[in-house]
């Protein structure tokens, strides 16, 4: 009685570009009376290989067959055949990248590079992506393109470009993502310009009256709003500040640019500052205001009368010399009178006093008669 014959087969295997190959196993047909390799008495192993590597392109590479160590009392092993070891592509994610915060302001005339990064199952093999698919990674954002966060889904953001999603060789493109722009407000410093004029005058601003550092793409200010408390004509002389803000118009966007005001200085000259007006001190003896603009010297009480002028007396300013001393402790501040002609008569006798006045406290000059 001869041994029946027995078929060796080696199985199929799938798997992944890059990926190790797995373990190769085959099967055994042609068995008798029911038997099956467990009870057949069928001992050792098929012989199995494949020359297929983690380099192997994707595709079907065979599996080869041959007895090994396989033996059995009843049986012999003439036929093998060759299994099929299907390598499939690797899925991959591209994913542009993002640029950090303050890489790139608005006018700048290129996008920072950012590169992107790989998921899903990664690259195999110590491949690189952008080599093997030939995509770049990059923004259609120009330096016109307004301040602003360009995320996933805007014209304007990182994209993978130069490939698409599916099968690409041994790879296959799962997902593109956008990376996102971040493009900074521009520094912009306007600055009022310096202005003089004379007291009386008022300094009227038509809003160009500034200088402005930092426009980009020619862009151009057509005016801001200006103000100093220097302009109005009764502004006395000195220095003011000149205030300025809200720059418009032209065709600047404000929206792109971090503005910084600086403000400018008014030189106001021809009119010195006053000085405070001071407190009138009250009147006491000897010289005392009656009513209106009467006023009485008193002596012991009693009022003089009216007498008859015999001079005129010059005053800039009392002196001890004068001959109306009882008038000097009152009018001897020129800052609050500044009394420039007195007649009168120095007598025992009742007096009568003409006081003019150059001015009182910022009236015109005025004379009083007063007795």
């Amino acid at each position: 009685i001869d041994k029946a014959h027995l078929a060796v087969t080696a199985d199929d295997k799938t798997r992944v570009y890059g990926d190790a190959n797995p373990a190769l196993s085959a099967t055994l047909t042609g068995f008798k009376n029911g038997q099956a390799l467990a009870t057949s008495g069928v001992s050792g192993e098929a012989a199995l290989a494949t020359s297929a590597t983690p380099s192997s392109n994707v595709g079907n590479h065979v599996i080869g067959a041959a007895q090994g160590s396989l033996a059995a009392g009843n049986y012999d092993f003439t036929v093998f055949n060759d299994g099929l070891l299907a390598i499939t592509p690797r899925d991959i994610s591209l994913a542009a990248g993002s640029n950090a915060a303050g890489t790139r302001s608005y006018g700048d005339a290129s996008n920072p590079a950012v590169g992107y990064t790989v998921g899903d199952m990664g690259m195999a093999n110590g491949e690189n992506a952008q080599s093997l698919l030939g995509f770049t990674v990059g923004s259609s954002a120009s330096n016109l393109t307004n301040a602003g966060i360009y995320g996933p889904g805007n014209a304007n953001a990182y994209k993978v470009n130069g490939t698409a999603t599916g099968v690409h060789g041994n790879y296959n493109v799962t997902a593109l993502t956008d990376g996102t722009l971040s493009i900074d407000k521009a520094p912009l410093t306007v600055t009022a310009d310096n202005q003089s004029k004379n007291y009386g005058q008022t300094f009227v601003f038509n809003g160009t009256e500034f200088t402005a550092q930092g426009l980009l793409n020619a862009e151009t200010i057509a005016r801001a709003e200006l103000s100093s408390l220097g302009a109005p004509a009764p502004a006395v002389a000195g220095d003011y500040r000149i205030d300025i803000g809200n720059a418009a118009g032209g065709t600047f966007n404000a929206a792109n640019y971090a503005v910084t005001y600086r403000p400018g200085s008014m030189t106001v000259t021809g009119a010195a500052k006053p000085p405070e007006p001071p407190v009138p001190p009250a009147l006491t003896d000897p010289l005392q205001r009656s009513s209106g603009n009467s006023w009485l010297m008193r002596t012991n009480g009693g009022a003089y009368d009216l007498g008859r002028p015999l001079s005129k007396v010059e005053y800039e300013p009392l002196t001890q010399d004068n001959p109306l001393p009882w008038l000097q402790s009152y009018l001897a501040d020129t800052s609050i009178m500044g009394a420039s002609e007195l007649t009168g008569i120095l007598e025992n006798q009742p007096l009568k006093v003409q006081i003019t006045f150059d001015k009182y406290w910022g009236q015109p000059q005025e004379s009083h008669a007063d007795k």
